[in-house]
């Protein structure tokens, strides 16, 4: 053996520096003594390679009582066979005695521990431990939380092709952790860790062609990746083709198909899939609809620890659906969902406290959840908190907190935002009145498939506010709203009918869509509605069904069907002529309108009756027109 090599051999071994320093005793003894020398070196080889198999075969055992492999599961028996070859520095099985240290395996859990071993596999470069390593830091366990670090340890592995070393990679640039964002860097390791058939890159590089992030956006090549992790069944892979086939994106919409990915998923326990299976029973998409089985998918989803599955429980629950009304469960499972950081939970504890269902009215209580909301930057939490500055409810009345908030939803794309944002600009509150910015965000709204906004649309279209007068606009956009059932839209189509405004005028049409508003309550068609019985329009004339009609909307304190009730009584039409009763209502009517003007109503009567008459129409007003007849 050439001296030295030798020499060098024997300096490492002894750990001492190789320097070609003559003066260095073990390069003297080399010299005097090569022979002796060499076979001293050859044995202490030898040694050090018995030590590297029995760390071999050390770590093997290990791995057998870890998995049960020929051997009786054993994790105690495992981890003192780890410790074995990791004294004997087996990176292997140092990472595998720290993840024993992490998750509490066969010893007490330890992350101070688990650090240290990861560290030391992660020193001789081995690829597994050092994604452990970065894992650690990320989540600051045993170690004080660093995204740099995390970064660090995530690139030494990802660059030697470990493929969940390079996701995680690709992670910390999609969001920006311990290193610039970067949407086009994340794309690049999720692709080199698909490419090695990595099923959480392959979803993940999915989500990118699906929102175009560093990509062109193109669902085909996001249902692509998406069918190649559920070949593996993965169950994230199979839930988002699933979601993919619910949507039409990439595919034709095909709710069977998506019901057959989100069972697959679901059976694999993967909460998603839950609530997502929960939806299509609720909603009756590619299934009978039932909210029974709505509420045991909710349930699965729930008992896992799922914030989305807690909601949509807790909705269940408030609402009676599937199963009996809870307010009292459905707080309890919004609260818990609300802890686990679920925005949407946070509002529907807000709307519970603001219309007092199962617990005591508090509007400041409420606030405070809204702004929780809000704060997370959810357009329904910033709407909601809007709504209370604009009332002033639970804060003082601001105006221009509640622009402010409007406007943060608006700009989300937020629907009902918009709506609101169109009536603050239409009202002059709290911002210069303008039509034509009312208009355009009643228009955003609108296209959204918002009732309200559609209404208000083609109000602005009827009057050409902000917009050139069009009936036939209007009626587009009424008769969107009618179509929803909703009672403005059908009561102001019906009107356009009457008048003949934007379509063809037709007394029995006006009637149909003022019954059909009617019937829900609404007070404006119910005073249409007796209008048209009153002067047979449409109808036969029925004095006797427009004091009814008339009724119903006055008890509403629609000051219209209340003056129209008031000529009733005092002409005897339908009811029997009561001068104190039409001088109550006409009273109540002016009351409305104008509370603090003094009454003005010519009638027949002594102060005495109109005395009593006023009597009557307070006592209307205190019971809410509980008292009025």
């Amino acid at each position: 053996m050439n001296k030295q090599l030798l020499v060098a051999i024997v300096l490492v071994l002894s750990g001492c520096a190789v320097t070609g320093n003559d003066n260095n005793p073990l390069v003297e003894i080399v010299k005097n003594e090569p022979d002796v020398f060499e076979n001293e070196v050859k044995s202490t080889l030898r040694h050090q390679l018995v030590l590297e198999q029995d760390a071999v075969r050390l770590y093997e055992i290990g791995q057998a009582f870890k998995k049960g492999d020929g051997v009786t599961q054993n994790d105690q028996e495992a981890v003192k066979y780890y410790q074995s070859a990791a004294d004997l520095g087996h990176a292997r099985a140092q990472n595998s005695l720290g993840w024993m240290y992490r998750k509490g395996r066969g010893i007490s859990q330890s992350d101070s521990m688990a650090l240290k071993y990861y560290r030391l596999a992660a020193d001789q470069g081995y690829d597994v431990a050092q994604n452990n390593l970065g894992w650690m830091y990320e989540e600051g366990r045993g170690v004080p939380k660093s995204n740099i670090e995390a970064v660090k340890y995530y690139r030494l592995a990802a660059e030697q092709g470990y493929a969940r070393a390079q996701v995680n990679l690709g992670g910390m640039y999609e969001e920006g952790l311990g290193v610039s964002q970067n949407d086009a860097e994340a794309v690049k390791y999720y692709r080199l860790a698909a490419m090695q058939g990595n099923a959480r890159a392959q979803t993940s590089l999915g989500w990118m062609y699906e929102a175009g992030l560093g990509v062109s956006q193109s669902y085909s090549e996001a249902l692509k990746y998406y069918r190649k992790a559920g070949k593996q069944g993965d169950k994230r892979g199979l839930t988002y083709v699933g979601e993919m086939y619910e949507d039409g994106l990439g595919v034709k919409q095909n709710y069977k198909e998506a019901l057959k990915y989100f069972r697959l998923a679901s059976s694999k326990g993967y909460a998603r899939a839950h609530n997502n299976l929960g939806w299509m029973y609720e909603d009756g998409r590619g299934v009978t609809q039932s909210f029974s089985e709505a509420v045991k998918y909710y349930r699965m989803a729930a008992e896992q620890g799922d914030k989305n599955g807690m909601t949509y429980l807790g909705e269940m629950y408030e609402e009676g659906l599937g199963v009996g009304q809870d307010l009292a469960e459905a707080l309890k499972l919004y609260e818990l969902a609300a802890e686990k950081g679920s925005v949407r939970s946070l509002n529907n504890l807000g709307w519970l406290y603001e219309e007092g269902l199962g617990v005591t009215q508090n509007d400041e209580k409420a606030v405070s959840y809204y702004r929780l909301a809000s704060e997370k930057g959810s357009p329904r939490g910033q709407t909601n908190l809007a709504w209370m500055y604009e009332e002033g409810r639970g804060v003082s009345k601001n105006y221009t907190e509640a622009l402010k908030l409007y406007r943060l939803a608006a700009e989300q794309g937020f629907a009902r935002a918009q709506n609101n944002l169109g009536m603050m600009y239409e009202d002059g509150l709290g911002i210069e009145k303008s039509n034509a910015e009312a208009t355009r965000y009643y228009k955003l709204a609108a296209d959204q498939g918002n009732i309200r906004a559609m209404t208000n649309l083609g109000w602005m279209f009827k009057l050409g506010k902000g917009v050139a007068l069009n009936y036939e606009s209007a009626a587009n956009y009424f008769r969107l709203a009618a179509e929803e059932g909703d009672s403005r839209g059908l009561t102001y189509l019906g009107e356009l009918y009457e008048d003949g405004l934007g379509v063809p005028r037709s007394d029995s049409e006006a009637v149909k869509y003022y019954r059909l508003a009617a019937d829900k309550g609404f007070a404006r068609a119910q005073t249409n509605l007796g209008w048209m019985y009153k002067e047979g329009l449409g109808v036969e004339r029925n004095f006797e069904e427009a004091v009814k009609y008339y009724r119903l909307a006055a008890k509403q304190g629609d000051e219209q069907g209340q003056q129209k009730l008031a000529w009733m009584y005092k002409r005897g039409r339908g009811v029997e002529q009561n001068d104190t009763k039409s001088y109550m209502w006409f009273y109540i009517s002016q009351k409305n309108e104008n509370p603090e003007e003094p009454v003005k109503i010519t009638t027949p009567l002594s102060d005495a009756q109109i005395s009593d008459a006023e009597k009557l129409a307070r006592e209307c007003l205190m019971t809410d027109y509980l008292n009025c007849d």
